[in-house]
């Protein structure tokens, strides 16, 4: 196993730090008699649960990664539905959700508000700005 250094996969939890948020942990957990083990990150968050800590770091791997590649979707999708709209006004938050293919929520308010989220999410990362500071609700691509 070792011969030309560790498999991928052997070492779950090397694999999973190196991908995870500075500060994350696997804690034992225990609830109604039923044993196992959680990642978390240091602001709280689970990252995965499983009965064996092999288990946890693996599921927590694979999560924060699904997650990543989600958010990068998504971030695509908004920036695609903003060149869609008005390219020199900008398009408020409910042109852009209609746009947008709704994932998991279940209704217009709750889906109108995650991609209200999403938007000043990629506003402080530089991706899109506000269109003016007297419009605050108009968005344009950076």
């Amino acid at each position: 196993m070792f011969a030309k250094g560790p498999m991928p996969g052997a070492t779950p939890k090397a694999d999973a730090l190196a991908v995870l948020p500075k500060g994350t942990r696997c804690m034992a957990v225990h609830a109604l008699g039923i044993h196992g083990f959680a990642v978390h990150s240091r602001d709280g968050k689970i990252w995965g649960t499983a009965s064996t800590a092999a288990g946890a770091w693996d599921a927590a791997r694979t999560a924060f990664i699904r997650q990543g590649e989600r958010a990068a979707e998504f971030d695509k999708t908004v920036l695609k539905a903003l060149r869609a709209c008005h390219a020199n006004s900008g398009c408020i938050v409910a042109e852009i959700a209609a746009l947008v293919p709704c994932s998991v929520v279940h209704n217009k308010r709750q889906h109108s508000a995650a991609v209200s989220k999403q938007l000043l999410d990629m506003e402080a990362r530089g991706l899109i700005k506000r269109a003016d500071a007297n419009k605050p609700i108009l968005w344009q691509a950076a």
